[in-house]
């Protein structure tokens, strides 16, 4: 997928050249050869359609960010880049939307970074176990003009995205309807939901537990019904499909980082105007900043959901905290090997 799209980048670029010599070239004969200076022209009022796998709850941060961001855009740009927000995969699952933003078919999407793997499997280095504490270390590694960023900036511009904000989610956890989970070993034999993610796959058989793919949409009936064991994700994701209400156990493992990147298609973003794209990078700006204080909020509210609930929440002084990063200590070698991304780029992320 990943050569066939920088095929396709590549044609569509190549017919931009020449759509652009062919229009200079017209000009100048129109004037006798003489340079002609254009008058000023008004800036073109576009659509960004915004896609994201986020329920559309308005008490959901996630979601209030994506609005946010619609009406800083909006606002910023004077109305001339006019946000359409589609929430909860409403243009697709995030394997459609992504594809649409690297072919420009899509303007902007809000997605995590697993959820791109399948076109940059790059991507995936940022979703290894324990490669960062918590989002207050990961902020300026990701955020700030260092060569994780850079790195990250490269590469996903090799399949025409890149990124105008961050959404931060608590790191994932461990939730099941078993036993009390203090380290790997209490996962033997528990069947965990995955997404299809390649990283997610490998991350939960190393924490010791069995992968079992179910669409998110499915969670909760499959955990009140038995037909899976557990399930591991932010906590304020279990919380917004009511999972404190068929849940016993819930660890806090923070086996894995959960930033959400707002991603814009790279081609539709360099044919804006100047002050369209200072609008939408200003929108983001702010729109990361206000999530990574609101999500401190959020994740405290989760785990007090799931007390109220009468789940057993241990958090990571109730764990072998030490044993669950030995288990997963040599997943990001296993990807190497298989060629997802070379352990350079890995270690630059590391700030």
């Amino acid at each position: 997928m990943k050569k066939v799209l920088a095929l396709i980048l590549a044609l569509v670029m190549t017919l931009s050249l020449a759509a652009c010599s062919n229009q200079s070239d017209t000009q100048t004969e129109d004037t006798g050869g003489e340079e002609t200076t254009s008058p000023e022209t008004e800036v073109q009022t576009v659509t960004m359609k915004l896609a994201g796998t986020t329920t559309a709850d308005p008490a959901l941060g996630e979601y209030q960010a994506m609005l946010m961001f619609e009406e800083l855009v909006e606002k910023y740009s004077d109305g001339s880049v006019q946000v359409e927000v589609y929430p909860a995969n409403q243009l697709g699952g995030s394997v459609e939307f992504t594809e649409g933003v690297a072919l420009g078919e899509v303007e902007a999407c809000v997605v995590g970074f697993d959820g791109i793997g399948n076109l940059q499997p790059e991507m995936y280095a940022l979703c290894m176990p324990y490669l960062y504490t918590d989002n207050d270390q990961m902020r300026p590694i990701l955020e700030g003009d260092t060569d994780a960023r850079k790195a990250i900036d490269a590469s996903l511009e090799e399949v025409n995205m890149m990124i105008a904000g961050i959404l931060y989610r608590p790191f994932r956890v461990m939730a099941n309807n078993i036993r009390s989970v203090k380290s790997p070993a209490d996962l033997k034999g528990v069947a965990v939901r995955s997404p299809s993610s390649a990283a997610n796959v490998a991350i939960i058989e190393a924490l010791g537990a069995s992968p079992t793919t179910i669409n998110w949409s499915e969670v909760f009936t499959s955990m009140q019904q038995g037909a899976c064991d557990g399930v591991e994700n932010a906590i304020t994701e279990l919380v917004s499909i009511n999972l404190q209400e068929a849940t016993k156990y819930v660890s806090e493992t923070n086996h894995m980082a959960s930033p959400i990147p707002i991603l814009i298609s790279k081609s539709w973003y360099d044919g804006l105007d100047a002050s369209q794209q200072e609008a939408i990078m200003k929108a983001g700006t702010e729109t990361t900043d206000w999530r990574a204080q609101n999500v401190k909020d959020e994740e405290a509210s989760a785990w007090q959901a799931f007390a109220d609930a009468g789940a057993e929440c241990l958090r990571m002084d109730d764990i072998d905290f030490a044993a669950f990063q030995e288990s997963c200590k040599d997943v990001y070698k296993q990807f190497v090997e298989e060629g997802y991304f070379t352990e350079e780029f890995y270690n630059s992320l590391k700030g």
